[in-house]
C-alpha cells in the first residue's frame, strides 16, 4: 500500500474557551485528543478488500493501531496511532488495477 501524504496530524481540545469583556480568558478543561487523517493510493483489489474487512468489523467505536510507515526509526512512537475511526470516505475507483481510500483516526493523547 502507498502512502499518499496529506493533511497528517491535528490536535482536538476537548475544554471550553470564552472570552471574557476584560479582555481575558475564562477557560474549562476539557480532555485533548490527536487527530490523523491518512489516505493509501493505488490499492489493489485485495488491498480493497481487506481494508474493507477492517471497516465492517472496527465500525467508528472498536479501537484501531494505524502505523504511518512501519520502518521509521525516528519519531517511532508518533508514528504509531491507537484509537477510533472518526470517518471513513468511500473507496475512490477511477482506475480498476487501484484504488484510494481515506480516513480519519481519533486517538487518546
Amino acid at each position: 500500500m502507498l502512502r499518499d501524504y496529506g493533511p497528517g496530524r491535528a490536535i482536538i481540545d476537548g475544554g471550553k474557551r470564552s472570552d471574557l469583556p476584560s479582555g481575558g480568558f475564562g477557560s474549562e478543561d476539557g480532555a485533548i485528543k490527536a487527530q490523523f487523517s491518512f489516505s493509501f493510493v493505488d490499492l489493489t483489489d485485495l488491498e480493497v478488500h481487506a481494508l474493507e474487512a477492517i471497516q465492517r468489523a472496527c465500525g467508528l467505536r472498536r479501537p484501531v493501531v494505524v502505523v504511518e510507515d512501519a520502518d521509521v526509526t525516528v519519531g517511532r512512537n508518533e508514528a504509531i496511532h491507537y484509537g477510533v475511526f472518526d470517518r471513513f470516505q468511500a473507496i475512490n475507483r477511477a482506475d480498476p488495477a487501484a484504488s484510494g481510500w481515506a480516513g480519519t483516526v481519533i486517538e487518546w493523547a
